[in-house]
């Protein structure tokens, strides 16, 4: 099955979440009452001001990868709103990622997180533990 593959692919399992949706979807299409918490996926349209900057977004040629740490005019954005809910205390862009979901942003901060041996600056050691939720 993994011929030629790395190992690792052997240790690989279906996500929670995924699996949760499904069985969501499975259920509704089987007539039963569910609300879907699994994915994150809304059960309305969007919203016609995001729906609406998207296409402008997509017409204004806004169509290639963000940087990795996010788009810096939203990260702005963010930082603005958030030094307005903490009373004007300073909120800087450069400190906020925005990222396509949870999964993402942990598994961001995990990787950045590892020491490896070219990178003695590192502050977390390969024996601290990392503490995540499952879905």
């Amino acid at each position: 099955m993994t011929d030629g593959l790395s190992p690792n692919l052997q240790h690989l399992e279906t996500s929670a979440t995924i699996a949760i949706s499904a069985e969501a979807k499975r259920r509704k299409a089987a007539g039963e009452d569910v609300i879907d918490l699994g994915a994150g996926e809304p059960d309305f349209p969007t919203p016609p001001i995001p729906a609406e900057a998207g296409i402008r977004a997509i017409k204004d040629g806004k169509t290639h990868y963000s940087a990795n740490e996010g788009i810096l005019e939203l990260r702005a954005a963010a930082a603005t709103h958030l030094s307005l809910l903490s009373g004007g205390r300073p909120v800087n862009a450069d400190h906020i990622v925005v990222s396509n979901g949870s999964k993402q942003s942990l598994f961001n901060a995990r990787a950045t997180s590892w020491r490896f041996r070219h990178r003695p600056g590192c502050r977390i050691r390969r024996s601290c533990t990392w503490r995540a939720p499952d879905p």
